[in-house]
């Protein structure tokens, strides 16, 4: 509910929920109002020849009067019991006679009408009373109570609104009882509670700290309103306005108790290596030095950017990061923890692995040397304009390779990095360039095996993925890399031990990868028109 003011959607099912009970209530409130209700109650006090009856009836009727009729009181006892069951009251001499009772009333003298029968006229005001006390003979005697019609004419009778007499007490006798005190009622809670709601919006759509400072004051107030309420009603020794009161005190209560999830703070997590690459990471979040937990609800904008909803940002509230899965490109310096600062907490324990190694063979094929491209190189946008050169919209092109490379490395999608130096590699060969699609060729064999070798859960730090194999002028894939490719594509891909792309990076391998599943061709090959003049000299300046 919190944030109403800002959606498109309504609770549409609860307000038709509503609406049809208030309809209903309605109804039935109304058809009771048009109805001729009568409610009795019947109280015995005393015992044996002191025993006595006292009879009530009760016009809930809110515009009804009753005004015709007979109301019959009969006496009864045990089967085997001889003589009277009335008895004369020893004040009046009467069996039967009327008192006064309530604040309205209207005097209507009892009659015999039969042995251990009385009637009198039904004659009872819209929300009045009458009572009637009766002297009894023993304790098994007791009053039965009944309407009498027989005086009507049938067309009479057809004309008569529905006619109730039930003994009490009922819930329909008390709506009608307190019709109006209900309605006043619920009109203010009602008000009260969209008020209160409404306050509870606004709160939350104010900045945190406002809203805490609202929460403060409302618990002083609530302290402040509890002695007045207290010194008011020992004072007055009445509870007239102990409702309004009370339901303020409850509403105010519900507003100082709720967390402020609605007024919530967006804090935004930023994590990145120290040359500012931003890394796909995992948070957790703890407060007080509870346990850690992972953070599972968050909108993520893009690579490194986090924006999280906290109720209380201070202190205590801590946040630590780590990578999502053991990349072999980004790893974490050390573990650190900050606690919540608003606007922004930023992490830049990460760092890329620098180097994409390749090993020099001889003649016979063993180790003799080894050259290291700078993977970082690849990242920035300076390099890649001075590798476009002059060529038609190299600003435009450096600018999306190197944010490519970029996410590419910090979400570790390594069948990213390898379609695109596949392609690129594929274009420069085409145009005549083997030298420098050698560096993209590089890149490529190298993403695949660390990609194979992540998803096998293989520690890559001291794996040598790459040798350039002098008979054949290019970089290939080290023994160690074709077997970790190797053994992925038989293990998870089904390849078969007599496939010729065993052992390779080919398409299938790198489209299987992590990254790669999404990778449009066009979008990650050099433009055609930029090929002829990309040189990949910017990329290997200070190669070691």
């Amino acid at each position: 509910m919190s944030g109403i003011f800002r959606e498109s959607s309504a609770p549409y099912v609860l307000a038709i929920l509503v609406g049809a009970l208030s309809w209903l209530l309605n109804s039935a409130i109304s058809e009771l109002k048009n109805t001729r209700y009568i409610e009795y109650s019947i109280s015995y006090t005393g015992t044996g020849k002191d025993r006595e009856a006292t009879v009530t009836l009760l016009n809930r009727s809110m515009s009804q009067p009753i005004d015709f009729g007979f109301f019959g009181f009969e006496c009864l006892r045990a089967t085997d019991a001889a003589g009277p069951c009335f008895r004369p009251l020893p004040e009046s001499g009467q069996m039967v006679e009327f008192v006064r009772s309530g604040s309205i009333w209207m005097n209507s003298q009892p009659r015999s009408v039969a042995t251990d029968t009385f009637n009198v006229d039904a004659v009872i005001p819209p929300q009045a009373q009458v009572s009637y006390l009766m002297g009894l003979t023993g304790d098994d005697a007791h009053v039965r109570v009944g309407y009498d019609l027989t005086s009507l004419k049938i067309e009479e009778v057809r004309s008569l609104k529905a006619t109730i007499l039930v003994r009490g007490p009922t819930l329909e006798g008390f709506i009608l009882a307190n019709y109006l005190k209900i309605i006043i009622i619920a009109t203010i809670a009602s008000a009260g509670l969209f008020g209160l709601w409404l306050l509870l919006e606004i709160v939350g759509s104010l900045p945190q700290r406002i809203a805490t400072a609202i929460k403060d004051k409302t618990i002083k107030l609530i302290g402040y309103l509890r002695e007045k309420i207290a010194t008011y009603r020992w004072k007055n020794g009445r509870r007239t306005f102990a409702f309004p009161f009370a339901f303020l005190l409850t509403s105010m209560t519900v507003l100082a108790s709720l967390p402020t999830e609605a007024g919530a703070e967006e804090i935004e997590i930023i994590t990145k290596t120290n040359r500012n690459i931003p890394v796909e990471a995992a948070i957790f979040r703890r407060i007080q030095g509870s346990d850690w937990h992972p953070i599972s609800e968050y909108r993520r904008d893009s690579t490194g950017i986090y924006k999280v909803k906290e109720p209380i940002c201070n202190e205590s509230v801590e946040y630590r990061v780590d990578v999502i899965q053991e990349s072999a490109y980004v790893v974490m310096n050390e573990s650190v923890s900050k606690t919540c600062t608003t606007p922004q907490v930023v992490f830049t324990n990460f760092r890329m692995v620098k180097f994409v190694t390749v090993k020099i063979l001889n003649h016979k094929r063993e180790p003799a040397d080894e050259k290291r491209i700078d993977l970082e190189k690849f990242t920035e946008k300076d390099i890649w304009l001075t590798a476009f050169g002059s060529s038609n919209e190299a600003e435009i092109n450096a600018e999306r390779f190197s944010a490519q490379l970029a996410s590419a490395i910090g979400n570790a999608d390594y069948g990213k990095i390898a379609i695109l130096g596949s392609e690129i590699a594929s274009q420069l060969r085409d145009a005549g360039k083997p030298q420098d699609a050698e560096v993209f060729a590089a890149l490529s064999f190298d993403a695949t095996a660390r990609g194979a070798a992540i998803r096998q859960n293989v520690d890559t730090s001291s794996v040598e993925f790459l040798v350039f194999d002098p008979l054949r002028g290019s970089v290939v894939l080290s023994e160690q890399g074709k077997a970790l490719v190797r053994d992925y594509q038989a293990g998870q891909l089904g390849f078969e031990a007599s496939s010729p792309a065993l052992g390779k990076a080919d398409w299938k391998t790198m489209r299987s990868l992590d990254g790669g599943q999404d990778v449009v061709s066009s979008r990650v090959r050099l433009p055609e028109g930029a090929v002829t003049e990309f040189r990949t000299e910017p990329f290997l300046s200070g190669m070691k």
